[in-house]
């Protein structure tokens, strides 16, 4: 049973990746970003008796609600500025667009990664999803779904490259996501979440490199950090199956004696990680490093030293695991170690498979991502903005010094924490267990107390909003319109109608009456179009008669009359409202690149005589209209109505045109002229509109 869920919402998770990946719109891939979401929920819950497992899945799955809503409010900015959710039209308009319109979209869409991808703030799920298998952990949460976000703004990067608000966003973000997570990390005691909060690093790293515009270095270490942290997480679960589901690495210790595979792959992996010489992780992960200082901007620079700081910490962590897994005392119960064996083939060949990739894939194919005359990426599919390039700085301008700093670090403190914890033990536990030690480590080890103040203010303050939401409107208004306040409603019509039969001959003689004299004022009511007044009017009286007689007060007759006077009124107002709109008082409804077309109202009965016309197939001018026009009725019609161009404006605008020269135009003038065309000169109109716009730009 519980073999036939994981692997269908495996396979349901991989179909959602895909249509993520190969969606060529902002639509299709939202579909995918949302499947993968909920896949991530149904897999981190797949233990769904474990209270923990379903706190988590419900954290990962509101946390990611705040980026998708952000991300659903940039789509439909896209659709207001361009009128299109395609990849192609939003990037290839994005340049001719206002600046800040681009930020307000990009922010949203760095926003949405945030929430996927784990960036500060919106970083707290990532680390609770650890409750899910450790499979899950590999493939999702190391591997794609949270590198998901940071595919995004590299897909994206024709449009963001506009903004330098949203760059710089994405630098500082980055930066402060990699030292962050690696400073949490390394005061975490399960092995899952250590690495978990490595991956979040990791993304940071990513993020620096989208903020670079260094995008292919961003994607070639999104492809290598797969490899490295998949066989770190599938190795961890390896350690985690042999000694007994056991998730705290304070009682490991010694195991590279039982699982001597696990722990070469594991140091494989790590010595990746930690970007040691030519292994996956060193060509991506300190390309990034020194493309922040080759931009040599004051930000920029900065932010190298500060991932510098966070690679330190990735390096210290990166050893407590393996020293305190394989290498220290055995600190584990004794039945652990007589239990301890390594998986069978189906473990341990994906692990020998990544560890390969892990050794050699950087290598490889550091000249098709990031190589200065590589093709890869020359259908445009990334967009470097020649000014953003800084490849070239990276390559021969950092200085030697900072090339080699992060290695110099790195190795200097591998040495360091491994002479600590074997040459002075008791100087490391006398400093933890001093007051100053206690609480620098309780800090660190409960997250910057983030989730804290998240539950202390925020949590606290939507529950409780939402308390009263759902008072006032789901238990209210929504009831009450909804099936609920149906039922009522119908109950009360029924009595009220049931007491209309009071035996009172008179009062039926009345009724009749009534009945006689609205069948006498139909045909006035329907010449002025107002048999929705009738109803309503009918209605009142009905609900409001409750059983009367019609003898019933005077003050409930004024109620109703007055009611009835303003509906009238009200009426009358729209109607008034609707007759200035459809003599052109107020918008234009047509806004083709600023064309000053009059509103579609205007047409009226030409209207749908020009719909029939465009239905029709017999006369030869609507087809060559057809042809220009392709699906665009409402130009269609407002070319045949022909109430553009009065004569006046027409010589102005053909001496105009000759004016400014340009073979499009010229091309369009001269089939006018030839023919007395207005479609031509409509086009002419148009294409010198965007020579206008293009000159501003330029």
């Amino acid at each position: 049973m519980h073999n036939q869920r994981f692997f269908s919402y495996l396979s349901l998770f991989t179909f959602m990746m895909i249509v993520l990946v190969t969606a060529n719109n902002f639509l299709l891939m939202f579909v995918g970003w949302e499947g993968v979401g909920v896949c991530s929920y149904l897999l981190v819950s797949f233990w769904f008796t474990r209270i923990a497992a379903n706190q988590s899945s419900m954290s990962a799955f509101l946390t990611n609600r705040v980026g998708d809503c952000l991300l659903t409010i940039g789509m439909f900015a896209m659709i207001w500025t361009f009128g299109n959710l395609d990849y192609s039209t939003v990037f290839s308009l994005a340049p001719y667009v206002n600046a800040n319109v681009v930020t307000i979209i990009g922010i949203c869409l760095l926003i949405g990664a945030m929430a996927k991808s784990s960036q500060i703030g919106l970083h707290i799920w990532l680390p609770l999803a650890m409750e899910g298998p450790t499979p899950v952990s590999a493939l999702i949460h190391a591997a794609t779904m949270v590198t998901a976000g940071v595919y995004l703004l590299i897909r994206a990067s024709p449009l963001i490259e506009y903004s330098s608000t949203v760059l710089i966003a994405c630098l500082w973000i980055g930066s402060i996501t990699t030292v962050f997570s690696s400073l949490v990390g390394l005061f975490q005691q399960d092995i899952k979440k250590v690495i978990a909060y490595s991956t979040m690093s990791q993304l940071g790293m990513m993020v620096i490199a989208v903020g670079l515009s260094s995008y292919n270095v961003a994607l070639f270490h999104l492809v290598n950090h797969a490899f490295y942290k998949g066989l770190l997480f599938l190795g961890a679960g390896a350690v985690i199956h042999a000694v007994a589901d056991n998730q705290d690495f304070r009682k490991y210790g010694g195991l590279v004696a039982f699982l001597p595979l696990t722990y070469s792959v594991m140091l494989i992996a790590s010595l990746s990680l930690v970007a040691f010489p030519f292994m996956t992780g060193f060509y991506s992960k300190d390309l990034i490093l020194e493309s922040a200082y080759g931009q040599f901007h004051f930000s920029s620079i900065v932010v190298y030293f500060i991932a510098t700081i966070g690679a330190m910490f990735t390096t210290l962590y990166s050893v407590k695991v393996l020293y305190l897994t394989f290498l220290t005392n055995a600190n584990g119960p004794l039945t652990n170690y007589k239990n301890a064996h390594e998986g069978d083939i189906f473990m341990s060949l994906p692990l020998i498979i990544l560890a390969v990739f892990s050794i050699f894939f950087g290598y490889i194919s550091r000249d098709i991502f990031i190589g200065l005359a590589s093709a890869f990426f020359s259908d445009n599919s990334l967009f470097i903005h020649p000014l953003h390039e800084i490849m070239l700085d990276t390559e021969f301008a950092v200085p030697t010094l900072f090339k080699l700093l992060p290695l110099l670090l790195t190795i200097l403190l591998t040495v360091f924490s491994l002479i600590l914890p074997e040459f002075t033990p008791k100087t490391l536990i006398y400093f933890k267990f001093s007051r100053l030690g206690y609480n620098i480590f309780s800090f660190f080890n409960q997250r910057f107390l983030i989730e804290l103040y998240y539950n202390r203010y925020i949590t606290r303050f939507i529950f409780k909003l939402g308390g009263q939401t759902v008072k006032s409107l789901d238990k209210g208004s929504v009831e009450l319109l909804g099936p609920y306040g149906l039922e009522i409603g119908l109950v009360k019509l029924s009595i009220s109608l049931s007491k209309l039969d009071s035996g009172v001959i008179t009062t039926y003689a009345l009724y009749i009456l009534i009945g006689l004299i609205s069948y006498l004022l139909m045909p006035y009511v329907y010449s002025i179009d107002m048999s929705i007044l009738i109803l309503v009017i009918f209605a009142l009286v009905t609900v409001l008669w409750q059983g009367y007689s019609w003898a019933f007060s005077l003050n409930i007759m004024y109620r109703i009359f007055r009611g009835i006077v303003k509906f009238i009124g009200l009426c009358i107002i729209y109607w008034l409202l609707l007759f200035c709109l459809d003599k052109g008082l107020g918008l234009d409804m047509i806004t083709t690149l600023d064309a000053e077309e009059p509103p579609l109202n205007e047409f009226g009965e030409l209207g749908k005589h020009l719909d029939e016309l465009w239905h029709s197939e017999k006369a030869k001018h609507v087809e060559q209209y057809k042809h220009l026009f392709g699906d665009h009725r409402p130009e269609f019609r407002f070319m045949l109505k022909e109430r553009w161009f009065n004569p006046e404006q027409k010589e102005t605008f053909i001496e105009f045109a000759r004016n400014n020269p340009n073979e499009s135009c010229l091309k369009h003038l001269n089939n006018a002229l030839k023919n007395d065309d207005k479609v031509e000169l409509y086009r002419t109109k148009l294409a010198l509109k965007t020579i206008d716009k293009i000159k501003k730009y330029e």
